[in-house]
């Protein structure tokens, strides 16, 4: 009797494979290979999809055993490493032992680990007031042999540091994560992914974190008795600009405003970056020695917000800067005008 059994069920690609080939005898009697002294083994492999692979080794005997004895109602066993197979499948070996009857068959896998892929994506560079960076990633890139990505679970490191900060997880779900990072540079972020046979691989994406640490800058430009606001940042860019009028609420800076009502007032101003960063608050004089405008130009439609649509568009501050400055003397002229004709 022949029997055929291997090491384990599921092997690496490339992998070799270890069989373990046991002779046995039920006769009494025992039982001897007389066939020239010499027992010839022949071994067709098979592939669940593809069918037969071949003979190993193209034909030829994988193994001799000379004047093998067995004893009666005993077995022997005989170790074999076959050849690494190149191809994930299901296969099976066939065994036939020429001078003992009947053929022992067994049947494994050959998975490749899965290849890992992931996405990160994050809206600013720039870490938070409190160092951290919002970051989203997702795993659902990653392509296996055998398994669908639902199929298969990630795990994250933040910061490469060998200890995985999430667990096991579906792989096909993004993740939103805010991460401290203690200043800047160029950090990486490693994913881990595992299959439903357990093969895993892992892989990694660097992504560069900044400090913005300076505080943006405005100017407040009066023409007449309209005040157009120009605010900076070098850094991670303008989130929003404040104003208010003589010590009263505050209201968010979208386009130039009317100061109304004749004398002295005080604007004051400040904008915030989008990391947070303030800036001090500055203030300007208004001073209307006339009654309010009634030429019926609407500065707002004249000169909106620059810092969000020409520093948007492309232009550099200083450009837009010396843009604005011209607008608001044509105004400043127009103005004039209007009023000596009225």
């Amino acid at each position: 009797m022949t029997n055929l059994t291997c090491e384990k069920t599921i092997y690496t690609l490339g992998e070799d494979i270890k069989l373990t080939l046991t002779l046995s005898c039920t006769d009494n009697g025992g039982a001897y290979l007389w066939n020239s002294d010499s027992m010839f083994l022949h071994w067709n492999v098979y592939e669940y999809t593809r069918g037969f692979i071949g003979s190993y080794p193209k034909g030829y005997a994988l193994m001799v055993i000379t004047d093998a004895v067995i004893p009666p109602n005993q077995t022997l066993s005989y170790e074999i490493n076959l050849y690494p197979i190149s191809d994930s499948g299901q296969y099976t070996v066939v065994a036939t032992a020429y001078n003992i009857p009947g053929s022992a068959a067994v049947s494994f896998l050959v998975n490749a680990p899965p290849d890992p892929s992931f996405t990160i994506n994050y809206p600013s560079h720039y870490l938070d007031e409190s160092g951290n960076l919002n970051i989203t990633v997702n795993a659902s890139a990653t392509t296996d042999d055998f398994d669908l990505i639902d199929d298969m679970q990630a795990r994250w490191d933040w910061n490469n540091d060998t200890i995985w900060d999430t667990p096991w997880e579906e792989a096909n779900i993004a993740i939103s994560k805010s991460v401290h990072f203690a200043d800047q540079g160029r950090y990486p972020i490693k994913m881990e992914i595992i299959d439903s046979y357990g093969m895993k691989n892992q892989t990694v994406k660097w992504i560069d974190v900044l400090i913005d640490k300076q505080a943006p800058e405005s100017s407040a430009m009066p023409y007449g008795n309209n005040v157009l606001i120009v605010a900076s940042d070098s850094g991670s860019g303008i989130d929003d600009t404040f104003y208010r009028i003589d010590n009263g609420s505050w209201e968010l800076y979208d386009y130039p405003f009317v100061v109304s009502g004749p004398g002295n007032h005080t604007v004051e101003y400040y904008s915030i970056d989008n990391v947070g960063n303030k800036e001090t608050i500055s203030s300007i004089w208004v001073t209307n020695e006339i009654e309010e405008r009634t030429d019926g130009i609407d500065a707002g439609a004249i000169a909106p917000n620059f810092e969000k649509t020409m520093g948007a568009a492309g232009f550099p501050n200083t450009t837009y800067l010396a843009i604005i400055s011209v607008m608001a003397a044509v105004i400043s002229v127009s103005s004039l005008i209007l009023q000596r004709k009225k």
